[in-house]
């Protein structure tokens, strides 16, 4: 659906090979699952905090544990998404940030 909407979009498995990923190209943004293999969402935000230059991406949330929007707010999220969502309503909030 973001593709269609002509949004460049990569791709991780889990929160190490984002991390590595955005490592060696910076993104716009960043979608992140909570649940995730190997780095969940939780230990990716803390990842991404200790990199000066990434505190200020735009970070938003998809979870269907809503109920942790305050934890993320803490740390920085921008904005939450619970799923299951709706894509009209994903891409709107993305476009908000970019």
């Amino acid at each position: 659906y973001l593709i269609s909407k002509q949004l460049e979009v990569e791709i991780a498995v889990d929160g190490i090979e984002a991390l590595a990923k955005i490592n060696s190209s910076v993104p716009d943004l960043i979608l992140l699952d909570v649940m995730m293999p190997r780095l969940d969402g939780y230990g990716f935000i803390r990842e991404l905090k200790k990199d000066t230059k990434m505190r200020g991406l735009p970070v938003v949330v998809l979870t269907a544990r809503e109920m942790m929007r305050d934890v993320f707010a803490h740390e920085g999220v921008r904005d939450f998404i619970a799923k299951p969502y709706d894509p009209a309503d994903l891409y709107k909030v993305i476009t908000k940030y970019l």
